[in-house]
């Protein structure tokens, strides 16, 4: 721009007002009331680190502890269930019922701990853990029946048949005749009612009865499997084996003495 006396005059080159005009074409075209956009870096992805991450639950660990302490939801603690754990532990595996189930849950591969984790280890040790789960159900049956059959003999051979009693003639004096002999059949004693249960007895056993009406409704006290006392209320867990078929018994849940819960298999 040059300025004279008689005012201002403009002095661009042709060649300036071309490269002006051309960096005008070129120049990036922002819309109206829309900011510019710039590039910049992209965010950091975070990873949790292997020490932030909780180890799962070892497979071997969960089925031994569901197998032989499961009736009193030690693997429910283990798995980190403890409200379930603690109301396993008060039912007794919920009479057996509760403890079978969660058993097969572990054996199939179902059981998740609290985080919903599944068990590490299961591909590698399932199949031992049915092996020996599977011998340990046998060997449970074969014992159960040989005690049934020992408590059957030991009855029998309490029970007693009275000999005949003979009545030899007597004589009020010499010249009286001889009194006929008169001669008592056998007679066999047979117990009030068998110690087993059957479906008809198991059916009468009501929520609520104490233990000695179900006694007389039975005929006898079953065995005593496993008593406890939490938190004040007292529970006893007792079994008769059945009429019916092989292994075939029945579980009455008594809590502070009457009936809580009571489970049946095979009975007749």
């Amino acid at each position: 721009m040059t300025v004279g006396s008689y005012g201002s005059y403009d002095t661009d080159t042709e060649e300036t007002r071309e490269q002006n005009a051309s960096a005008q074409e070129t120049a990036p075209v922002t819309p109206a009331g829309v900011m510019p956009v710039t590039p910049h870096a992209q965010p950091l992805q975070t990873y949790p680190s292997p020490s932030d991450q909780k180890p799962q639950k070892d497979f071997l660990a969960a089925w031994l502890l569901s197998l032989f302490l499961g009736v009193f939801g030690a693997d429910r603690f283990y798995l980190g269930k403890v409200g379930t754990g603690i109301l396993k532990l008060i039912t007794f595996g919920g009479a057996g019922i509760w403890w079978l189930i969660d058993l097969l849950m572990v054996l199939a591969g179902a059981t998740r701990d609290k985080n919903g984790n599944a068990l590490a280890g299961y591909e590698d040790k399932k199949k031992v853990a049915w092996i020996v789960s599977g011998a340990l159900v046998v060997l449970s049956i074969v014992l159960n029946v040989a005690m049934r059959n020992t408590t059957n003999t030991s009855i029998d051979s309490q029970t007693t048949v009275e000999q005949p009693a003979e009545t030899t003639s007597t004589a009020k004096d010499q010249k009286s005749l001889e009194q006929p002999v008169v001669t008592e059949q056998p007679v066999k004693k047979e117990p009030a009612n068998k110690p087993t249960i059957t479906l008809a007895e198991y059916n009468a056993i009501k929520t609520g009865m104490t233990i000695d009406e179900v006694t007389k409704i039975v005929g006898s006290g079953g065995e005593s499997l496993s008593e406890a006392e939490v938190a004040g209320v007292k529970t006893e867990i007792r079994m008769w084996d059945g009429e019916g078929g092989l292994g075939s018994n029945a579980n009455v849940t008594f809590q502070n003495g009457k009936v809580f819960a009571k489970a049946q298999l095979g009975l007749e």
